[in-house]
């Protein structure tokens, strides 16, 4: 019975596997070569006095092989037709020519025992063409480059908690896929199958390139950007192929998620671009610079934005700074494509297809939000200037459905006014440079972002860190942490609300147990929202919530005491419109008002003052403290805050436990514990 021959593509890895690495003196070798080549050509530079034909002279005594395989060459194992099967397979993926061209490069490499000239973009097309085995046993051949293994130990904590999920649809596809709905859906089965099994992803990939290649043979190579490889997989970028990637990528779950991601969206982008292409060339359309722009806004419309600096070692580090930086910038492109592929370009097509997908996008999630609340199936704020700005919002849930565009729609419309409104429906002022550095600080990757905090001491939301939550901020993958996000707010069912909409890409938010409570309460008992309440009544709400066990955070349970100032404020200026008109116009009156509930009153009138009207700093908190003390401002406040104290005396436990723990830099006025100790008496 005839045996089998074997797979030439697992001969070969076989054989990288074990060949030798070939005596030193072949490097030696090589040096000597090129050093001697080198001092001829010198030679004829000098004797020939740099003149053109000096030059060649110098050019061609550097011509010719060099000794430098640095391995038995594989070649010598393979029969020529075996040889020509591995061309085969190429031949059969479909790649645009360039691809072609540096795949066979990678592979003439490879045959010759040059493994370790073969180039990260080479491994990357022999992965795709030949097989992850082949590539990874490539680079375990290959010496360890520090820099790269640095590269992506920053950026484990990232792909740690961008897997175990199919978040492609939510997190960049929902953008494009709104236009073009068809495509999109159609692009699931595709990304289901790819999450199950390694050769079902490369089958669906392959598709998605045979769809685009009748469109490339016509119209140029770089029409849209297929994730030829892992490196450019949001949340995974850029991995490569380092020691520490392929570690990685052993934990079930991590390479599920990342083929799961990668060929979700080359199966929407191939899908749709064949779409408005046949589209194009029916309306007549021949020019390739319509297509190259169709294609563009795809990509824009997908995540695949910019990245200035490329795949050189800057581009890879600063892949490293932000969570994704073509993501990021792609959501800035495809808000200005109309106006770029419009006026700029002058592609009328192309600005008419992006306006398309920017008005089906916007117009679908506002009404969908209006259609929801008015029905009564959940809550929405449509004020840009709110934390939950365009989120769903179901009793302590938040459901974002605007696949990243919330933030930057949020921020620019608090660096326009001037003002930001919190998730508890706070409004106060704001500096644009303060918006600016917290929408970044928002995008940073994992392991920057938890260097900042502990350097100043608070993270985004101003907690201090701890080793806990510095473990989870670096490795809990997102799903997971809404998952117990939810259970923590509302049991099973919360986790389950919570964690599912996340696993598609849908961001998701919970109020803690603490914020929950004062939620249903406020609701059951007051019929109204906790934030609309007075001071008092909040405070009444978060004393039964602490007694029916509820863990009350500290930030959730000093609500009150800001809301009293505000109440105290509001009901000084009320009195004083009546008695005093002037005294509400007083410029310390009128500043007053703008200061943040959260910030010290009598410390941000003094800064205002000493700026204002050029005094010293005594000078200024004089005048701030008389304000307050003459006015009777303080007096009103101060009651307000009484009776929060009254209704809820166990506030001075939590504040001074807040304050051992460093959660707080401020002790309880001696005021304060003077009325908590007099009323238990």
């Amino acid at each position: 019975m005839a045996v089998a021959a074997p797979n030439p593509v697992t001969k070969l890895t076989d054989l990288v596997q074990t060949t030798r690495r070939l005596p030193a003196q072949t490097a030696a070798e090589r040096s000597a070569a090129l050093r001697q080549r080198v001092a001829v050509g010198a030679s004829s530079l000098e004797r020939g006095g740099f003149t053109p034909q000096s030059f060649r002279q110098a050019r061609g005594s550097l011509a010719g092989e060099l000794p430098r395989a640095q391995f038995e060459p594989p070649l010598t194992s393979f029969a020529p037709e075996e040889a020509q099967q591995l061309r085969d397979i190429l031949r059969d993926k479909n790649l645009r020519f360039f691809e072609n061209i540096n795949a066979d490069g990678g592979l003439t490499k490879l045959l010759d025992g040059r493994l370790n000239e073969i180039t990260p973009s080479e491994i990357a097309l022999i992965d795709r063409v030949w097989g992850a085995d082949l590539a990874d046993a490539i680079a375990a051949r290959q010496g360890i480059k520090w820099g790269d293994e640095l590269i992506s130990a920053l950026g484990a904590p990232r792909t740690l908690k961008a897997s175990f999920d199919l978040s492609a649809p939510g997190r960049q596809g929902l953008a494009l896929g709104v236009r073009h709905p068809q495509e999109w859906l159609e692009s699931w089965a595709p990304m289901l199958r790819a999450w199950s099994s390694e050769g079902k992803a490369r089958a669906a990939n392959d598709q998605a390139a045979a769809i685009l290649r009748p469109w490339r043979d016509k119209y140029g190579d770089d029409l849209v950007s297929l994730y030829d490889d892992l490196e450019r997989v949001p949340g995974f970028e850029p991995q490569g192929r380092t020691r520490i990637a392929r570690t990685l990528r052993s934990i079930p779950g991590i390479a599920h998620a990342e083929r799961a991601y990668g060929t979700f969206l080359n199966v929407q982008r191939a899908k749709t671009f064949n779409t408005m292409a046949t589209a194009l060339e029916r309306a007549g359309v021949t020019d390739e610079g319509h297509f190259r722009n169709i294609a563009a806004i795809i990509d824009h419309a997908t995540g695949f934005g910019a990245a200035p600096l490329g795949r050189s070692t800057a581009g890879q580090l600063g892949g490293q700074t932000f969570f994704s930086q073509r993501l990021m910038s792609s959501r800035f492109q495809f808000l200005t494509d109309p106006i770029v592929e419009g006026l700029t370009k002058g592609d009328l097509n192309a600005a008419r297809a992006a306006t398309e997908n920017l008005v089906a996008f916007f117009g679908a999630q506002m009404g969908l939000l209006a259609l929801g609340k008015e029905a009564g199936v959940w809550d929405a704020e449509f004020d840009p200037r709110s934390t939950d700005f365009a989120k769903i919002r179901i009793g302590p849930l938040r459901i974002d459905t605007m696949a990243g565009f919330s933030p930057l729609l949020r921020q620019a419309a608090r660096v326009a006014t001037g003002e930001r409104k919190t998730m508890t429906g706070d409004t106060f002022e704001t500096r644009p440079p303060t918006e600016a550095l917290r929408f970044f600080q928002n995008k940073l990757a994992p392991f920057p972002s938890v260097a900042i905090s502990l350097l100043s001491g608070q993270n985004i939301i101003g907690e201090k860190p701890t080793v806990g939550s510095v473990m989870k901020d670096l490795f809990m993958p997102m799903f997971v942490d809404s998952f117990i996000e939810g259970l923590n707010s509302g049991g099973i069912e919360g986790a389950l609300a919570s964690a599912l909409p996340e696993t598609v890409g849908l961001g998701t938010l919970n109020y803690g147990p603490g914020q929950a409570a004062q939620v249903d309460i406020a609701r059951q008992e007051y019929r109204s929202e906790y934030d609309d309440l007075h001071a008092r009544e909040q405070a009444e709400i978060n004393a039964q919530a602490a007694g029916q066990g509820v863990k009350m955070e500290w930030r959730d349970r000093q609500a009150p005491w800001w809301t009293a100032r505000e109440d105290g404020m509001q009901r000084w200026l009320f009195d004083v419109r009546q008695s005093d008109p002037e005294l509400a116009d007083d410029p310390f009156a009128q500043q007053a008002q703008t200061v943040s509930k959260f910030a010290d009153l009598a410390t941000e009138l003094s800064a205002w003052a000493r700026e204002e009207y050029g005094i010293t700093r005594i000078e200024a908190e004089t005048a701030a403290d008389r304000f307050l003390r003459e006015t009777g401002l303080q007096d009103y406040i101060n009651a307000y805050r009484k009776e929060v104290l009254d209704a809820d005396p166990e506030f001075l436990i939590t504040w001074d436990e807040a304050f051992e723990n460093g959660d707080v830099e401020y002790a309880p006025a001696k005021w304060v514990r003077e009325f908590v100790e007099e009323g238990a008496r």
